[in-house]
């Protein structure tokens, strides 16, 4: 059985820590927007996205680790991982070399 007030403020702990990051991104792709178009408001919806990947491994990671390994441990893997998972979503999100290099179709 869950105590309503227990509910009540776990409820607000989560919604208090999920309304930063949509008001955080609703802020720079509008200015993003205002500055360069469309097209520079996808990109900073992107980079939000990609961000917001690597956010969630580096506080998975310190859950974790925090109680077993201690602060130190879990706040260095947890760096190391946030570094890592951009790191590989940026690779992945790259267009292939030969795709930078080819001339514009239709010039």
């Amino acid at each position: 059985r869950v105590d309503l007030e227990t509910a009540l403020h776990q409820g607000a702990r989560v919604a208090g820590l999920l309304t930063t990051l949509p008001l955080i991104a609703s802020v720079i792709i509008v200015t993003a927007h205002r500055a360069g178009g469309p097209a520079e408001a996808i990109v900073a919806v992107r980079g939000h996205l990609l961000g917001t990947l690597s956010l969630g491994a580096f506080f998975a990671v310190l859950a974790v680790l925090i109680e077993p390994a201690g602060m130190l441990i879990a706040y260095a893997t947890a760096i190391v991982t946030a570094i890592a998972v951009n790191r590989v979503l940026m690779w992945l999100e790259a267009p292939p070399a030969d795709a930078i290099n080819a001339p514009a179709k239709g010039r």
